[in-house]
């Protein structure tokens, strides 16, 4: 994760490369990010390019560059931008921004209580409660242990802003709240999931695997718990978009909300899901 690297600026590389219809170098993109009138840069081409190859947005051939077969198509708007980039991160389950998304996901209630309310990543405290949390995932995933480094929180926000994990809330999105609500509408779109759909709880986490992976763990999974920050998200959208019944002597899941409250979940009726990423 870099921070010159941020979504928009990958995002703006793809549709120059896309324009180019697979006619534009290597210099001819840098010359058209970085004129050369403009000093000092050297370095952040290559941090664009390099995201922008190891997401596979973009292919070579005979020097040039076009959109890959799996992002044509995408790249004419953010928002599928987006969602694409979205149905391929359980792709990258090892990988630093993955790993360290599920950790916030799933650490921000303790992050809340401990800091009392100070949720501001330059914090150390915060940094440090994540790179415990993440080191331990690392281990969980057989990963050697690497530590978290400032720079790499720094980065993650713009990212976990960009796909729809959360926002923030000051100028500098350091204070970082998480809310994965856009993230769950993707991946209902992602796995087919449309408006009229019945499901029961238990069928909507097994159509939504392995994605789903990312806002809960396998324990939280075995015993049909809904972390916090999920809870929230699904509690956030209105009833006309994602509506929740609990029908009795059927198998539910729990809730996690505000205050230790819980809530029984059977089943599900989908709505309109474009309302709902509005």
């Amino acid at each position: 994760m870099d921070v010159e690297a941020t979504p928009d600026r990958v995002f703006a590389l793809a549709q120059l490369i896309d324009s180019g219809k697979g006619a534009y170098t290597r210099d001819d993109l840098r010359e058209m990010m970085e004129p050369k009138e403009l000093e000092g840069n050297s370095s952040r081409f290559s941090n664009f390019f390099r995201v922008l190859k190891e997401l596979g947005i973009a292919e070579e051939s005979d020097a040039a560059y076009s959109i890959s077969e799996a992002f044509k198509g995408h790249v004419g708007n953010f928002d599928d931008f987006r969602r694409k980039i979205n149905s391929k991160l359980s792709e990258y389950s090892d990988g630093p921004f993955y790993l360290l998304t599920k950790v916030y996901l799933q650490k921000f209630p303790e992050i809340i209580k401990d800091m009392k309310g100070s949720i501001r990543l330059t914090n150390n405290d915060v940094r440090l409660a994540l790179d415990e949390a993440y080191q331990q995932e690392q281990k969980l995933q057989g990963i050697t242990p690497a530590p978290l480094d400032a720079t790499q929180i720094r980065a993650w926000r713009f990212w976990g802003s960009a796909l729809g994990f959360g926002y923030g809330i000051d100028k500098e999105g350091t204070i970082f709240l998480a809310d994965p609500a856009e993230y769950f509408l993707d991946l209902l779109k992602i796995k087919g999931v449309t408006s009229g759909m019945e499901l029961s709880v238990s069928q909507l986490i097994e159509k939504l695997s392995p994605d789903i992976d990312l806002l809960m763990t396998a324990e939280q999974r075995a015993n049909r718990q809904i972390p916090y920050v999920f809870s929230k998200a699904i509690t956030a959208l209105p009833e006309d978009v994602f509506r929740k019944t609990n029908i009795l002597d059927t198998e539910s899941w729990t809730l996690n909300l505000d205050e230790g409250e819980t809530e029984q979940v059977s089943h599900i009726t989908v709505g309109d899901l474009e309302r709902g990423a509005g």
